[in-house]
């Protein structure tokens, strides 16, 4: 564990230690394999979860997310705020790109889809 590798080491950046904390953190972070996290998406996901117009705009007017990215359960920001019924996030949505219809291409493939979820 990073705890055993720290154990006896200057906690923190000293001028005089040749290696702090940050140091020993990142070469182990390095050696071991992180899943991705696109923490824009996330947020976006989020936003539109939670029906927060404002706060999904700001998101797509500040980060290069990509707005037709699907979450873990294959659903895009659009196919959310479409299913949460929510007019204005799906037109602000689809002012900044996002595509209408899904990967399901159709009604009944997506309704499968989601009983699948449940």
């Amino acid at each position: 564990s990073v705890a055993r590798r720290l154990k006896g080491r200057q906690a923190f950046t000293d001028p005089g230690q040749p290696e702090g904390l940050m140091e020993v953190l990142g070469r182990a972070a390095s050696r071991k394999k992180l899943p991705h996290i696109d923490i824009h998406l996330h947020a976006l996901f989020a936003a539109v979860e939670h029906g927060h117009v404002d706060k999904a705009r700001t998101i797509l007017e500040s980060t290069d997310v990509d707005v037709n990215s699907v979450n873990s359960d294959g659903l895009s920001p659009l196919d959310v705020a479409v299913l949460s019924n929510n007019r204005s996030l799906t037109k602000v949505l689809v002012a900044f790109g996002a595509h209408e219809g899904n990967k399901f291409g159709s009604p009944e493939k997506l309704l499968a889809h989601l009983r699948q979820l449940a």
